[in-house]
């Protein structure tokens, strides 16, 4: 197909077409132009037939490109051209297009361009090894041809392989040092691993040398996720240096003792490995009384609510991040599960849209323009009977003075911490008898109420069990560890141990994967940090944030899981587990410092389950060196992990309804007592 030098190129990289796929006209066997061949042959439109319907095409008018193609089609079915048309008219209506693009590859054997089609084709409909033929069958007609170099190296990203995707970048950039497409493949590389200062750069120069191209993702959004305007305190904090964090913490709250200032405070404390439960306790209780007049919490009897044991109970739950993979693998599989004949769920949203889920709950309320008074007089129109915060004083500090207000009866901390609220607006909270265990209560304002499953939340990763893969040791000859957790739980006791680690296990490797490592700056002192530990810079794998889905295939490169300490991690423990990675970690004096534990023990893998630092060490080094079980854990765990409680999702709903009941009738007795 020839379009206009200077119409966008049909190939989909957004640039012009003088500048991509026509920088090397496609031919035929004889050496003539394709359209050229073909007109004399009789086999296709004459050139201006073809021009009209890349010029609709361009136009947006995709639909009647179509009609005007098939037509052609018809008088000439043996025009690449024609086919090749049909295929972008097709795509762009979101019409399956597979079909039309290997018709025109057949008819243009000796024309790359069509083998690109072809391959993004493939690609868009999931067949990745169809895409990647196509891909490099254009390379065996012009070996050079950056459009596809840059379109091998975007599906390497696609498929989680970064190190291919690094080679094939190499590739492209030895043909075409200073183009469009070199610069593209470097930026997109460095936003799927997260080093988005890096991406910024190369899709500032790709701009440069073609103002027209695409990235997949706008600088502006970019500049916008590496914009830091955040604070001293935040910024000690989130690179784990928590202590220092504290004392600017403290400094700023003497100043002024807002609540802001004082709930940045309680997170240090949360992070702190200096500070104990108790300390949280005692803080989260001064809190109260400074930000909380509990004197003004309503009576029970203040309350309308119906006050039958065994009637249906309107249950709310209130967050910001019910799309969040998180949410999508836990939340939801209740939302699919739950008895609607005993409870009436209603959610208040106040995160990103989640419209997919209206039809997953009675009712759906989206509370993002609500004032605290106005969000606090819809929970008492609505009547509800128990109020679940998913998210807490951390993360609701807008709708956080309305449940001090307690609109509802009943209001339960659960799901995001299992840490004290330390305001008694909070009634009850839900956690496991590995969380929170007999005799902890002290540390609490609420009453405990535990799971009988043992695990807070469920899981359903909606997909079975990954296909079990060697452990990568078996290829790379040496081990490699490796972290995806928030970095704020990355202190330096933490990191001298990891360093530690990496001394006594001769050869290993320590990937490291996490928001902060998004900058060079902070990769940079992480580097420092070993390489004064004598473990040089070859030896580490800094990557900042990638996609979820991507994030789950980088766990193919990891062999042994690190969790953090004290602050230990949940979901990041679920999703190593879950690609069949084993995870060493402490069970701790407190609920911060069992997360991972509390998973290992209830999918019975307690042999990974150390006491203290030292055992810490002592089992991650004799797993690293014992590639017998590192093969057994990889085929087995995942499998493992679909038969422990955190997965047992309809057992888990009743289980859920049940805790929920018990809370109510423990509530109607309470309010019966005091009211008497």
């Amino acid at each position: 197909m020839t379009p206009g030098r200077n119409d966008p190129c049909l190939c989909g990289s957004g640039r012009k077409y003088k500048k991509c796929c026509g920088a090397s006209t496609p031919r035929a066997n004889s050496g003539q132009p394709l359209a050229a061949l073909n007109a004399l042959t009789h086999l296709a439109p004459s050139a201006a037939e073809i021009q009209a319907a890349v010029s609709m095409f361009t136009n947006g008018r995709h639909w009647e490109t179509e009609l005007l193609v098939r037509d052609l089609i018809k008088r000439y079915p043996k025009s690449a051209d024609g086919w090749k048309i049909l295929g972008h008219s097709l795509r762009a209506q979101g019409k399956p297009a597979l079909e039309a693009f290997r018709t025109a590859a057949m008819l243009a054997p000796n024309d790359p361009d069509s083998y690109i089609n072809l391959g993004v084709a493939a690609a868009l409909v999931g067949d990745s090894d169809d895409a990647m033929s196509n891909y490099r069958r254009a390379l065996t007609i012009d070996p050079t041809l950056a459009i596809a170099h840059l379109a091998i190296c975007s599906l390497y990203i696609w498929m989680g392989d970064f190190e291919r995707a690094r080679t094939q970048a190499e590739l492209l950039e030895q043909y075409h040092p200073v183009s469009a497409e070199s610069f593209l493949a470097w930026g997109r590389l460095g936003n799927a691993i997260g080093h988005d200062d890096d991406a910024i750069d190369y899709f500032k120069r790709a701009v440069v040398v073609s103002p027209g191209c695409q990235s997949g993702i706008t600088i502006a959004e970019l500049e916008e996720r590496t914009h830091d305007t955040r604070t001293l305190k935040e910024k000690l904090f989130y690179a784990g240096l928590i202590q220092a964090a504290e004392v600017e913490a403290r400094r700023d709250f003497a100043e002024a003792a807002t609540v802001e200032n004082h709930n940045f405070l309680l997170m240090c404390l949360h992070a702190n490995p200096e500070r104990s439960s108790q300390d949280y306790y005692a803080e989260a209780r001064r809190w109260a009384e400074l930000h909380g007049n509990e004197d003004l919490l309503p009576s029970p009897a203040a309350y309308p609510n119906e006050r039958s044991p065994k009637r249906r109970l309107k249950v709310g739950i209130l967050g910001d991040y019910f799309t969040n993979y998180i949410c999508i693998t836990t939340l939801v599989p209740f939302f699919d599960r739950y008895d609607r004949n005993e409870l009436e769920i209603y959610c208040y949203n106040y995160g990103d849209s989640a419209e997919e889920l209206f039809g997953k709950v009675d009712r759906w309320k989206e509370i993002h323009k609500f004032s605290p008074d106005e969000f606090y007089d819809l929970v008492v129109r609505d009547k509800i009977d128990i109020m679940l915060d998913i998210n807490g004083r951390l993360r609701n500090p807008q709708f956080f003075p309305a449940m001090l207000r307690q609109p509802a009866p009943i209001q339960v901390n659960w799901y995001n911490l299992t840490a004290t609220v330390g305001h008694k607006a909070y009634n009850y909270l839900i956690t496991d008898d590995y969380s929170v265990r007999g005799g902890e209560e002290g540390c609490y304002v609420e009453n405990i109420f535990r799971m009988p499953t043992g695990t807070i939340s469920s899981f359903d990763m909606g997909e079975p069990p990954p296909k079990p893969i060697p452990p990568p040791c078996d290829s790379n000859d040496f081990v490699t560890f490796g972290s995806f957790g928030d970095f704020f739980k990355v202190n330096e006791t933490v990191l001298r141990t990891w360093g530690m680690l990496l001394s006594q296990v001769p050869n290993s490797r320590l990937y490291l994967k996490g928001r902060y490592l998004q900058m060079a700056e902070c990769r940079k002192r992480i580097t420092n940090y070993f390489e004064n530990m004598q473990i040089s810079a070859d030896r580490l794998l800094l990557e900042g944030m990638s996609e979820y889905r991507l994030m789950k295939i980088r766990y193919s490169k990891v062999d042994i899981a690190l969790d953090t300490f004290p602050y230990s991690g949940g979901s990041t423990t679920i999703n190593a587990l879950w690609q069949g990675v084993p995870v060493i970690a402490i069970s701790g004096p407190s609920w911060r410092e069992r997360n991972a534990a509390s998973i290992l023990a209830g999918a019975g893998l307690h042999e990974l389950i150390a006491t203290d630092v030292d055992d810490y060490l002592d089992k991650a080094i004799n797993l690293a060196n014992d590639r017998v079980r590192l093969q057994r854990y990889r085929s087995t765990i995942s499998e493992t992990m679909s038969a422990s409680p955190q997965w047992q999702t309809e057992r888990f709903a009743r289980n859920f309804e049940h805790t929920l009941r018990s809370m109510w009738i423990d509530w109607l007795e309470t309010s019966t007592t005091t009211a008497n």
